[in-house]
């Protein structure tokens, strides 16, 4: 039911994505682009008592959590610089309302999502690597930006414009686990190398 009537709210978001390549569940090698969104509308303080609103594309039957598959092209990084962004036109997610029914995978209603985030500025870099679970990556730390809206029947939102918006962590970077970082043997004892 549209009312007409509007009101500002407030909003927190986790947006990632990931290109590259992975393993599917069924062992074979595939090479595509998901974005993780989690967009949380709330009223007043920013508490589950509060939320009005929370855009997710839900928790598959496997346990994975708010991930879709996304365009390739909707996603661009030039690691070295430190940037990166992400724009996503018209993505079918889901409202879940709050979070804890989202995660019980409670009821839902169909929402149309498009967003702009962008990532740049280099406050840090860093290397993590854990020898024992196989894992290695090269990140930089920021802080990005965030533009986006929602729509779906009876309720519009929009957000302020993207230089407006704060966050708290950012990071962009490559990273390589499981089958695609193999341990070799050197001179000097054990080393990794990248797939």
């Amino acid at each position: 039911m549209r009312t007409g009537s509007s009101a500002r709210l407030l909003f927190d978001a986790d947006i990632r994505f990931m290109k590259g390549a992975y393993i599917d569940v069924k062992g074979r090698n595939q090479e595509g682009v998901f974005g993780c969104i989690c967009l949380n509308l709330f009223e007043g303080q920013m508490d589950v008592e509060n939320q009005v609103h929370h855009f997710a594309p839900g928790i598959n039957r496997r346990g994975l959590f708010w991930t879709t598959p996304i365009p390739p092209e909707s996603v661009r990084v030039i690691p070295d610089a430190g940037i990166a962004s992400m724009d996503v036109t018209n993505l079918k997610l889901r409202d879940f309302y709050n979070v804890p029914n989202g995660l019980r995978g409670g009821q839902s209603a169909p929402v149309t999502v498009s967003l702009h985030v962008k990532w740049s500025g280099i406050k840090q870099r860093v290397r993590i690597c854990d020898r024992v679970d196989t894992f290695d990556g090269q990140f930089i730390e920021h802080r990005p930006t965030l533009e986006w809206s929602a729509q779906q029947t009876g309720f519009t939102f929009v957000s302020d414009p993207a230089p407006w918006s704060r966050s708290t962590f950012g990071i962009i970077g490559y990273e390589h686990n499981g089958r695609y970082l193999k341990r070799v043997e050197t001179g000097n004892g054990a080393d990794w190398l990248l797939l």
